[in-house]
This record gives C-alpha cells, sequence and structure tokens, in this order.
C-alpha cells in the first residue's frame, strides 16, 4: 500500500501502510499528521510508483491520540478508504496475530517502504524497498538512537548505510 499525494500533477507515493480490512489501512501518524484527507488517495498493491494502480479515494484519517511528534511515540494510524477494497492476487488484508506477539534482541523484522533516497534529491524510491533489519534491545536502541524509549516501541537497525525503524 502507498500513500499518493498530487505533486506538480504526478503521483508522488510518499509514505506505505497495511491494508488491515477492506475499509482501512495502517501507517505512521508522522505520515499524515500534515496531510488533509481530501487530498491523499491510497495505492493498493503497488509495487511500482511508475506503473502502480490506479488510487483510491480516503474519506478520513484516524491518528492515535497520544501521538507525540518530538519522540515519535504513538506513531500510528489508520486511513478510512471511502470505498470499500476490492481484493485481488496483489490486494489482500495482511494477517495478523490473534494475541501480542513479543520480539527479542535475537529477531529480526522485515520493513518495507518507499523510502528516502538521499542520492536522489530525497525523493522517494519508485519501487518498494524492503530491508531485512535486527531488533535491538531498549538499551542498545537508546544508546545507538537517544531519546526515551517506551515499553511500546518496536526498534530495530543498526547496520551501517541503512535505514531504521525506532
Amino acid at each position: 500500500v502507498a500513500l499518493v499525494k498530487k505533486k506538480n500533477k504526478v503521483d508522488d507515493y510518499f509514505c506505505g501502510g497495511a491494508l488491515i480490512s477492506r475499509l482501512y489501512v495502517l501507517t505512521a501518524s508522522h505520515c499524515i499528521e500534515r496531510e488533509n484527507a481530501s487530498n491523499i488517495r491510497v495505492a493498493l498493491g503497488a509495487h511500482d510508483s511508475d506503473n502502480g494502480p490506479e488510487p483510491v479515494a480516503v474519506s478520513k484519517f484516524i491518528m492515535h491520540p497520544k501521538y507525540y511528534r518530538r519522540t515519535y511515540l504513538n506513531d500510528i494510524a489508520l486511513v478510512k478508504l471511502q470505498e470499500p477494497a476490492t481484493l485481488s492476487e496483489t490486494v489482500r488484508v495482511i494477517c495478523l496475530p490473534t494475541s501480542p506477539v513479543f520480539t527479542s534482541p535475537n529477531d529480526t523484522a522485515v520493513v518495507a517502504g518507499w523510502g528516502w533516497n538521499r542520492y536522489q534529491q530525497g525523493k522517494s524510491y519508485k519501487q518498494l524497498q524492503e530491508l531485512e533489519l535486527p531488533i535491538l534491545s531498549p538499551p542498545t536502541c537508546v544508546s545507538k538512537y537517544g531519546g526515551v524509549i517506551q515499553e511500546t516501541n518496536l526498534c530495530a537497525g543498526g547496520l551501517k548505510d541503512k535505514t531504521h525503524a525506532p
């Protein structure tokens, strides 16, 4: 899933998300906090921004009520689609665990997104990016990224020249 807005009359894929039901996409609050739902569309099943699906309209955003911009605490939000998604071979609702899943520093996480490409003047990548990162312990996370880490944070990263997800 890609969040899309028009930039110079061209669709700009600027953030990712996951379809959690036919009507809702899970994304990050920092992606939508300065946006208006009427200006954003969602490309379901998107993998390549130059050859992506026709984006669908959004009816509203629901940001976590305790989202804190400075530390990204509770950086989670829902995007409600105007119409239920049409499911297909390339558009599916993700499987979510039925009970809490705990991770340990020995685990790895796969992150996906459109990223920020510093080699292209900060533009997003044209293809959806994927990266496997190690889960970091809270003390390692604090020493690596600084700031206050909450028990609800999942911290991953630590690879040179790779992205991270505190």
